[in-house]
């Protein structure tokens, strides 16, 4: 084999990965698209607790892990913990269930009140606290009647 055809060759190569690369940018594309929608046709349920490290993240997992077909994500009434991972003993707690958890944790924004379905308050705290910034024209409905 001549120098050519190994450069010809390595070449082809290359852009066959080029083309599987952008292929997989495409499919990634349109499975976010997808699942935007699909969030959309689902209930959409948000805990709060907090922090959003221990009590709301661990009702989110367990909630998908019993209701797969409903979308469930969770929040805190304050940004101590912003992006964090769950505290260890929610972790421990899940692995010790086989319940599946990935989370970083959030702060609630008035705009939730509009994307999901149900706000579900883990205290009368958290209760107070998201009474604080629901803005008139909310759509979720809510675990406690004053909200």
């Amino acid at each position: 084999m001549g120098e050519g055809e190994n450069i010809r060759v390595a070449g082809s190569v290359g852009e066959m990965w080029q083309r599987d690369n952008k292929t997989e940018k495409k499919k990634k594309m349109k499975m976010k698209v997808g699942e935007e929608e699909e969030k959309k046709k689902q209930h959409q349920v948000l805990f709060i607790c907090l922090g959003n490290i221990c009590r709301s993240p661990l009702a989110q997992a367990i909630a998908q892990h019993i209701a797969p077909s409903t979308y469930f994500e969770s929040a805190g009434t304050a940004a101590y913990h912003t992006n964090k991972p769950p505290d260890k003993r929610t972790l421990q707690i899940c692995r010790n269930h086989g319940v599946q958890i990935e989370h970083k944790a959030r702060q609630i924004q008035k705009r939730d009140w509009n994307e999901y379905d149900w706000i579900v308050c883990m205290d009368q705290q958290n209760v107070e606290d998201c009474m604080g910034i629901k803005p008139k024209d909310a759509t979720a409905k809510s675990n406690n009647s004053t909200l």
